[in-house]
């Protein structure tokens, strides 16, 4: 269920969300992760032809600790992508056939799908979850989608106050964009930087195959002082998918 977020007045804290879930016993414990040597997160536009098995068999082979996934399809879709994969899934956030889930190795601590207004009557749905990785570590995953109708002056706009006022200060983010146009994409990223960057020049390979692009779906990591790229590719030369190892700051 999309949540609807207020044109006006004070937004409520994230924290007080999260709190919430937890207390109504809808989140479970988080466990814990080796994040001390990186955790390694997928990036997949499956698009609206591939099976659940297939992208599921992709998923696997990785063996990664996150994955930001995007797809054209329903809820069954994902939920048999889900139960193949074995990892928890947040989500899916479905709007006009698109949707956004996260896969993961643990539960998230709390998390969100909310509309948030952009101007003009506009808005844009994000899919948000935060993850506890350890005492005190955190990372925040989010997703959403910009239509070529969109401002992306008014659109980033609206996402980083939605960042400043929801999201924990103390968590990383990374996060994941659908544009409708290249151009549109391109503009969106110029815009977040030099917060949010796409994960190039990453470790010692400078700029690689890992652009950040699968397709229309672009992503973005950040801030620099919260976490930082090692290494990246695309596993089994897939241009639809793409494998970063993030090492957190503490």
């Amino acid at each position: 269920m999309i949540q609807q977020r207020p044109s006006a007045g004070p937004a409520l804290p994230r924290a007080f969300l999260f709190a919430g879930l937890a207390l109504a016993g809808c989140a479970s414990s988080p466990g814990s992760l080796a994040y001390e040597e990186g955790v390694r997160v997928l990036a997949r536009n499956a698009g609206a032809q591939a099976s659940p098995a297939a992208i599921a068999e992709s998923v696997n082979a990785v063996g990664p600790d996150f994955v930001l996934l995007r797809a054209a399809a329903d809820s069954a879709w994902f939920a048999e992508l889900a139960d193949r994969t074995g990892l928890a899934m947040s989500g899916p956030a479905i709007e006009q056939g698109l949707g956004f889930a996260y896969l993961a190795a643990i539960e998230p601590l709390g998390d969100t799908t909310i509309a948030i207004p952009v101007g003009g009557g506009e808005v844009v749905v994000l899919h948000d979850a935060l993850y506890e990785l350890g005492e005190d570590v955190f990372l925040d995953l989010i997703s959403f989608r910009a239509d070529l109708t969109s401002d992306p002056h008014a659109l980033v706009q609206a996402f980083l106050e939605y960042v400043a006022t929801d999201v924990m200060t103390t968590a990383p983010l990374v996060i994941g964009v659908e544009a409708a146009d290249p151009a549109l994409a391109d503009s969106i990223a110029v815009l977040l930087r030099p917060s949010f960057t796409p994960p190039t020049a990453c470790g010692t390979g400078g700029e690689t195959s890992g652009s950040g692009r699968l397709g229309g779906f672009r992503v973005f990591v950040g801030t620099p002082a919260q976490i930082r790229c090692e290494e990246v590719s695309h596993p089994a030369g897939d241009a639809n998918a793409l494998l970063a190892r993030l090492v957190l700051r503490r």
